[in-house]
């Protein structure tokens, strides 16, 4: 009886990933920029059978939407986004992860007050269809920063769906 449920629990859990578009065939290997020349604002960046092109960056105290307002705990920086899928099937997009170069890692904020204040815009777990462009604003919740900080953070983009190809996105107007 034991191996039957974890063979059902296996079961489950394969159907799970491809369900979430884990059978795409990309690779796990990272798409790498030309070097000398990060990826920035404004620029279309193709990684896998997805394009994206980070289009605003933004420090608010708050978000004020049609359905409620959220603060930050310090400052939320706002990231807003088209992602294309290129592929031929529909896929998930998952939040990317940001960092700020120094070992710091920082995910997009679930705060039910921050997704309501987007309203539509937020993209958690988005099915994206073939060919289609999805707008998207991930907002992150950082520290404060100081008067003479530099941090430049870094968006960690990837292919559509659970696995595939990674590159990252320089959240600056500076090449």
């Amino acid at each position: 009886m034991n191996r039957v449920l974890v063979w059902i629990s296996v079961g489950f859990l394969l159907m799970l990933v491809l369900a979430c578009g884990g059978g795409s065939s990309s690779s796990s290997k990272s798409a790498t920029p030309t070097p000398g020349k990060p990826n920035i604002i404004n620029d279309e960046v193709t990684v896998g059978k997805t394009v994206w092109k980070v289009t605003n960056v933004k420090a608010v105290r708050s978000i004020k939407g049609d359905y409620g307002t959220a603060d930050a705990s310090a400052v939320f920086l706002l990231v807003d986004a088209s992602i294309t899928n290129n592929g031929t099937q529909a896929e998930t997009l998952f939040s990317p992860k940001m960092n700020n170069g120094a070992g710091q890692e920082y995910e997009v904020s679930t705060d039910f007050k921050v997704n309501m204040a987007l309203g539509e815009f937020s993209c958690a777990a988005e099915r994206i269809n073939p060919g289609m462009v999805k707008w998207c604003r991930f907002v992150y919740d950082i520290p404060e920063p100081k008067p003479d900080d530099e941090t430049i953070y870094r968006l960690e983009v990837r292919d559509l769906g659970l696995f595939g190809d990674t590159t990252e996105i320089w959240l600056a107007t500076k090449k």
